[in-house]
């Protein structure tokens, strides 16, 4: 409703139009150009009651012929009120004070279509004019600005100023030659003057339109799923199960041996090469799979065992 402008009596062309449209969807238009049906105003009743024999009354209208009769008159009655009121509504207040002697939306109808479909000069100038003026500016869809253009052709040809299709054309290229310069030398450098489309330029125009929009946008991210442990995480963590299953310590493990004692210095690599491997799995768990993860955690573990073994080995000789 708010898309048809207010008739002030020299925009008749384009208010007619998308009037006329508004009242078939809301089913009001047979009613404005036919009028009131007889059925609304029909008095004679559809069914009488019955009469009995030797009876010299006259026949009286039964229960259902006069439910029927009221019916039908509040339907077409209120279906002729929403027209009159739709068309009240987009007309300018001193138009209204012409037509409110009229009682029926048929007449009022009649009545402005009488009195002020005239071609003019005047209006054919201000649509000549949107039309010099039309442009496509701004980074909204340009599909619905295209259509208004359409829509202006189409009200001056009503008008009896018919635009040929190499002038409309023309006018819409004109008007995106400002946002897609490429596009426009492109399409004339293909296409010979008596080959040029309105409809096929607008479709260029919305697709490329639409195809900016998309690349345009942020690919969604996707989060890694590892089975590696997070930093700040339950330290019972398993890979695989989320339960503890961790098992029990075992007894306090015998002195050392003789053999280290008597080395002197102890190797204090273990606790330290422990802590060493948890880092180096902590700081790449995020970039690499859990099984390469733990593969390279045993073979650093296993390594750096054997050097612990290998310097065990040298000190003990040295001793011997």
């Amino acid at each position: 409703m708010d898309r048809i402008p207010i008739m002030d009596g020299t925009n008749y062309t384009l208010w007619e139009y998308p009037m006329r449209a508004y009242l078939e969807f809301k089913g009001y238009w047979l009613i404005t150009v036919e009028g009131l049906p007889d059925l609304a105003t029909q008095t004679e009743p559809f069914t009488y009651n019955r009469i009995l024999s030797g009876s010299t009354e006259p026949p009286t209208e039964s229960w259902e012929s006069k439910i029927k009769r009221r019916e039908l008159k509040e339907k077409y009655f209120n279906l002729d009120d929403g027209a009159k009121g739709s068309i009240k509504q987009r007309l300018l207040n001193t138009i209204i004070k012409e037509i409110r002697h009229l009682p029926y939306a048929k007449d009022i109808w009649k009545y402005l279509e009488t009195k002020y479909n005239k071609v003019g000069s005047a209006q054919v100038f201000r649509d000549i004019q949107k039309v010099y003026a039309f442009q496509i500016k701004g980074n909204q869809n340009p599909e619905a600005k295209i259509s208004k253009l359409a829509l202006l052709f189409t009200h001056l040809k009503s008008q009896g100023v018919e635009m040929s299709q190499f002038y409309q054309a023309m006018t819409l290229l004109n008007a995106g030659s400002t946002k897609w310069p490429h596009l426009v030398s492109i399409y004339l450098s293909q296409h010979e003057m008596d080959e040029l489309n309105f409809n096929k330029i607008k479709t260029m125009f919305v697709t490329d339109w639409h195809r900016t929009t998309t690349l345009g946008q942020p690919t969604p991210k996707i989060n890694k799923i590892s089975g590696v442990q997070q930093k700040k995480k339950d330290p019972n963590w398993k890979k695989g199960k989320g339960k503890d299953n961790s098992k029990p310590k075992s007894p306090t493990s015998p002195s050392p041996s003789n053999d280290s004692k008597s080395s002197g210095r102890k190797f204090r690599g273990g606790c330290r090469t422990k802590k060493k491997v948890n880092l180096a799995i902590e700081e790449t768990n995020e970039d690499e799979p859990s099984h390469i993860l733990s593969f390279a955690a045993s073979a650093m573990t296993v390594d750096l065992l054997s050097h612990h073994r290998n310097i065990k080995g040298v000190r003990t000789a040295q001793l011997i």
